[in-house]
């Protein structure tokens, strides 16, 4: 959990424990009204489809499957039984090296848990999940690695020969083949597809460059040979099914077991590793989902990554800021792979672009020309607090919160500034939802803990010293510099905002659909009614006037955007005359 810690005296700070920090501006209470009203909105909603499937049951026509009432009963026997989504994953995607590794150990509150591509890991090329802990898992640390089936296996290597051969036997002197960029994208496949290869069978003596570029062997032959090799694997223990499961008292130590395992010949065919951990973050539901970057692994991966991107409640797209501006990449994740897709994305689903190394200022003068002078921001106000970071080391005061606080300027006035321009950017483009912009240093953040784990011992050992108070200053400036708390407060409001998404789609929608579906079948089978007293009229009547009386209640005491999706249901009441509910121009 990350420490938050007041600035007093030295002398009062021996005599306290640190404070543990809470998140501002999402209390305890606040979560537990949003969640009773949640849970009041989605129960009437059941219990109505429970009111209509009871009384509609008492027809004759209940048990005929080809009548149109079977189906209505059937989509209120389903409504009555929803349930609420429970997890909430957020996928964070980005290129190797801007630091989503980083971010997602920040994040957690850990070290050297997620692996970052520096180190040469092959989880950077694998989706991985981090989860709350269940009560079942004993260990600190338990994972959960599981493998591809076999089809999605054999297409993996076969996608991998054809993308390697296709670069290597390229005719460039073809006048009608591809043009210098897409001879760039070609080489960047077949780089993907030969590690892909190279990792899985760097043992097989015919597992050469030289072999796989060989024009005098066709591409279906060296792809035979390949699955030949692929059926002669030997799985690691655990792995030879279909899962293999790991447990470890530490974060390193989870780390090292993990990539030992994947080291083995085995990570081109890892379908997910799951790590379960106790983290606050994690607490309301939350799964954070590391997606390799679509330029990271090769095409038939690519589709498994875009699967479970467009699953995910929320999307991360990782950039550094000094690059996230004019990042072709970026853009082209946020307007293209998911612009096609933008209005076929879960109903709670945004998008946030997370800007990271948000400390790495450059110079000093090119924020200066670039940023807008502001009341906090100006060179006054900079100025002051320079003449006093150097009066405090004149003096041989402590001066690191001044330090702290002058990077805090420079830092938070850029952020707003990219945020802006990003903002600005990417509402031109029309999208239907709207872009969230975070700035996090992972580097302030790590410094900020480093900082407080200090002043903790410092206190713990009793040891008096006179620059203590700043040091808690500085490292409470370097904390809200860093944006990860900022940023975590946002993600313990995703849950909500996605319960709210969904019980209004079951409101305005799912169950809006249901008492049109039962106004038609009143409507369009007026003989059946007449013939059938059990479905008569005054049903309809008493149905209408019980969910009136139940809506008027629930209504009294919902969440606001709840109660316009209650309001909307009950502006199209039940009516037997043969006119629509829905009337041209309504959504």
């Amino acid at each position: 959990m990350t420490r938050h810690i007041e600035a007093t005296g030295p002398s009062d700070l021996l005599q306290t424990p640190l404070a543990v920090r809470t998140a501002p501006g999402v209390s305890l209470t606040q979560n537990e009204s949003n969640d009773q009203h949640i849970r009041n909105a989605i129960n009437e909603g059941k219990n109505i489809s429970g009111l209509l499937a009871d009384n509609l049951k008492r027809s004759s026509l209940a048990d005929n499957e080809e009548s149109n009432l079977f189906q209505v009963l059937s989509l209120a026997g389903e409504l009555r039984n929803y349930q609420s989504p429970v997890e909430f994953s957020i996928g964070l995607v980005g290129d190797s090296g801007v630091g989503k590794s980083s971010l997602i150990n920040s994040l957690l509150d850990t070290e050297n848990l997620a692996k970052t591509a520096g180190t040469g890991s092959a989880c950077t090329t694998i989706v991985t999940e981090y989860r709350k802990k269940r009560e079942s898992d004993t260990a600190a640390y338990t994972v959960e690695i599981e493998r591809i089936g076999n089809p999605e296996m054999e297409g993996l290597l076969q996608q991998s020969v054809l993308d390697y051969r296709r670069y290597h036997l390229l005719d460039r002197d073809d006048p009608e083949g591809p043009d210098k960029t897409e001879i760039e994208q070609l080489r960047v496949k077949a780089e993907l597809a030969w590690n892909t290869l190279i990792a899985a069978f760097v043992d097989r003596d015919g597992c050469t460059e030289v072999l796989f570029q060989n024009t005098g062997i066709s591409t279906d032959e060296i792809t035979q040979m390949v699955l030949g090799w692929k059926n002669q694997i030997i799985w690691p223990a655990g792995l030879d099914s279909s899962a293999a499961i790991l447990t470890a008292d530490s974060a390193p130590d989870c780390a090292d077991q993990i990539e030992k395992l994947l080291k083995k010949l085995m990570w081109p065919f890892i379908k997910v590793v799951r790590i379960y951990l106790d983290a606050v973050v994690l607490q309301n539901g939350i799964i954070l989902v590391d997606l390799p970057g679509f330029r990271d692994v090769n095409s038939a991966r690519v589709r498994v990554t875009e699967t479970r991107l467009y699953q995910c409640d929320e999307i991360f797209v990782v950039a550094e800021i000094s690059r996230v501006v004019t990042n072709k990449g970026v853009e082209d994740l946020v307007v293209r792979q998911l612009g096609k897709n933008f209005n076929s994305l879960k109903r709670s689903q945004g998008v946030t672009i997370i800007c990271t190394k948000s400390e790495d200022l450059g110079h000093e003068s090119e924020i200066l020309r670039d940023v807008p002078v502001t009341n906090e921001f100006n060179g006054q106000i900079l100025g002051a607090l320079q003449r006093q970071i150097e009066e405090a080391v004149e003096n041989g005061e402590p001066e690191r919160e001044l330090r702290a606080r002058r990077a805090h300027l420079f830092v938070s006035a850029r952020n707003e500034h990219v945020k802006r321009h990003l903002v600005r950017h990417y509402a031109s483009q029309r999208q239907v939802r709207t872009i969230d912009v975070y700035c996090v240093s992972n580097n302030l953040y790590r410094e900020a803990a480093d900082l407080q784990d200090g002043v903790q011992r410092s206190i713990s050992n009793r040891r008096r010293s006179s620059n203590l108070g700043d040091r808690i200053s500085a490292a409470d400036q370097m904390l809200r510099s860093s944006g990860i708390p900022e940023l975590r407060d946002f993600i313990q409001g995703i849950p909500v905002k996605s319960q709210i998404a969904e019980t209004r789609h079951f409101l305005n929608t799912r169950l809006l659909s249901l008492l049109e579906k039962t106004q038609m079948w009143l409507t369009a089978s007026a003989s059946e009614i007449a013939a059938n007293q059990a479905a008569s009229p005054e049903l309809v009547q008493e149905i209408q006037t019980e969910l009136k009386a139940k809506f008027d209640t629930s209504v009294e005491t919902s969440h606001g955007d709840l109660t316009n999706a209650k309001m909307e249901i009950l502006h199209r009441p039940f009516s037997l005359a043969p006119c629509p509910l829905i009337t041209k121009g309504e959504s």
